[in-house]
């Protein structure tokens, strides 16, 4: 597990990272790669189907598998299954200080920004908020193995209670169709957050998200929106104010300017330290400011 992770970012996103000590987390539904969170139901989907052609499996949980897939299939609209307000929303960041594909794919353009997080300060926030911070699963043929156990697992228990209100004489075993359905949203929402193609491997990609299960007891978190490029955006803010320093570094992408961009994010550390102490940590030399290594222009 990595000690620091880093966020890349514009400058109004630092501006507005250290301005108001938030991050905003970002529905998945709404990510920069719209595929991105249905990569979960795919892997879902192969589970399922792997249990259907599963000759050795009864009948019984076949046949219910297959029922379960077809509800899958036939819904009109994944993004029912995200519905929830306490799903699936994350932030992200990497592993990879200063890294090239990141400052391409989420630098923006104009000045941009990795900034350094001390990841045992943002676990922290699972106790205060119930987000989880993970690394990011590139594996699906695992992650396959692993889910399958689980929904064999929930399958077979809901064969075990008997009939149902929805049974018949004829079909004792029956099934309400809201039970397989929640069975599809507990197991993408246990992929979608934190399982990618492993083309993305590279990225070395950790994650902030909100975790279904802790947030349960909570009222439902108030989304905010902003504007997309071609439509309004969910999010949350999540306040980072009661943790210790979080913020360890910050590294100035590439600029035509790195002396000057570097010497005005100094002063604005400065600034915001004499105005409100306690976010990013001074080390023993001062702030923890650098600049991009990477030969790469885009100006």
């Amino acid at each position: 597990m990595a000690e620091i992770i880093y966020h890349y970012t514009t400058a109004s996103g630092l501006l507005g990272i250290l301005d108001t000590r938030t991050i905003w987390c970002t529905h998945v539904s709404y990510l920069n790669d719209t595929l991105e969170y249905k990569h979960g139901v795919y892997v879902y989907q192969r589970t399922l189907q792997s249990i259907v052609d599963d000759d050795e499996l009864s009948s019984d949980v076949r046949s219910t598998a297959k029922t379960a897939l077809e509800v899958l299939v036939g819904h009109t609209s994944i993004d029912a299954l995200l519905d929830d307000p306490r799903r699936f929303y994350v932030a992200s960041f990497s592993a990879r200080d200063d890294d090239l594909s990141q400052w391409r794919a989420y630098g923006g353009s104009g000045p941009r920004f990795a900034i350094g997080f001390c990841a045992e300060e943002l676990r922290k926030l699972h106790r205060m908020s119930g987000m989880r911070l993970e690394p990011v699963r590139y594996d699906s043929n695992k992650e396959m193995v692993t889910l399958r156990a689980q929904v064999l697992s929930r399958l077979q228990d809901l064969l075990h209670r008997g009939p149902t209100q929805l049974g018949t004489e004829s079909d004792a075993r029956a099934i309400p169709l809201g039970h397989l359905f929640a069975l599809s949203q507990d197991s993408i929402a246990s992929l979608s957050p934190l399982v990618k193609h492993d083309a993305f491997v590279a990225e070395a990609e950790y994650r902030l998200f909100s975790s279904p299960n802790d947030l349960m007891s909570q009222p439902p978190p108030t989304p905010k929106f902003r504007s997309g490029k071609s439509y309004l955006i969910p999010y949350l803010a999540l306040d980072l104010s009661a943790l210790d320093r979080p913020v360890v570094s910050i590294t100035v992408g590439p600029t035509a300017h790195p002396a000057e961009a570097k010497a005005a994010v100094v002063r604005l550390l400065k600034f915001k330290a004499q105005c409100n102490p306690g976010f990013v940590r001074i080390h023993s030399h001062g702030y923890e400011v650098n600049s991009s290594a990477v030969p790469y222009r885009d100006w």
